[in-house]
């Protein structure tokens, strides 16, 4: 299976908080599923470390990259059809990063690693 992982969920599996369910660790520690992050992923990370509304145990790009070669983890890049859906999305979701997450996931068949519920009225499928 395909994983995108939202940022909350990626941070939550990295630090391996016990915020991330059972069921999303389950699915992210399987060597069969592919994972993926977006790349507006670690720029929003990077946005809400540089106001302090995100502390992290290392730098960002130390964090990014244990996270990414730690994980088997793939970058998913925004491409020109990831604008082009997020351009006839309702507004289901303000959030201008989770709004591209949810173009990439629908674009690329993923399935989102997140417990934010509201990308579901996308008809994106969601793990939590």
């Amino acid at each position: 299976m395909k994983l995108l992982i939202d940022t909350q969920a990626l941070i939550w599996f990295a630090t391996d908080s016990p915020e991330l369910s059972a069921h999303a660790r389950i699915e992210l520690s399987d060597p069969e599923n592919s994972l993926s992050v977006s790349v507006c992923t670690f720029w929003e990370m990077g946005i809400k470390v540089s106001i302090r509304k995100l502390r992290l145990p290392v730098s960002i790009g130390e964090f990014m990259n244990r996270t990414m070669g730690g994980y088997g983890i793939a970058l998913e890049p925004i491409l020109p059809i990831h604008v082009e859906i997020i351009s006839s999305m309702p507004f289901h979701h303000k959030d201008p990063f989770d709004r591209m997450i949810a173009a990439q996931a629908l674009s690329g068949h993923f399935s989102l690693v997140s417990n934010d519920s509201a990308f579901d009225r996308y008809g994106v499928p969601r793990i939590w």
